[in-house]
């Protein structure tokens, strides 16, 4: 099985600081990792760097197998490797879902003449099963309906 995500001996220096050394990882397909540690252990950094935010000292990052180290954040993020923040913003007075589909919403990719032609009602069908997928996957599903200010 190949890996999804490598990160090859990556390091990453500020001046004379070293925030990750030689960070060498693998994530499978379907697999989810945690990166655990305490403050200043270079998780943000690791993020950071896999995600383009940062460009490695040295070191080499692929995503598919094609190498994205020191490949600009955007071109990154079209192939599917995105950072999030720690921050998140909910409407609280949305349900789980809503949230998800809104999320989603900001994500999608709709052309002018999907929009002018109203396919607005079947994306957002598709939007609201992918969004369940996804509940489901995490195992939040059954708190869709609830609205996410009382998770």
């Amino acid at each position: 099985m190949t890996a999804i995500l490598r990160t090859d001996a990556v390091t990453m220096r500020f001046g004379g600081v070293t925030a990750v050394d030689q960070l060498t990882m693998e994530v499978m397909e379907g697999e989810i990792r945690g990166l655990i540690g305490p403050n200043g252990a270079g998780k943000t950094t690791s993020f950071n760097l896999i995600s383009g935010a940062l460009k490695p000292t040295s070191g080499r990052v692929f995503f598919r197998d094609q190498e994205i180290s020191g490949r600009d954040a955007a071109d990154i993020a079209e192939l599917g490797v995105v950072r999030t923040f720690q921050r998140p913003a909910l409407f609280g007075d949305f349900t789980v879902l809503r949230n998800l589909m809104v999320a989603r919403h900001l994500h999608a990719r709709e052309s002018l003449l999907q929009a002018v032609l109203g396919s607005g009602r079947a994306m957002e069908a598709k939007n609201e099963g992918i969004a369940m997928d996804i509940l489901r996957f995490i195992g939040l599903d059954k708190y869709a309906g609830m609205e996410a200010a009382n998770l």
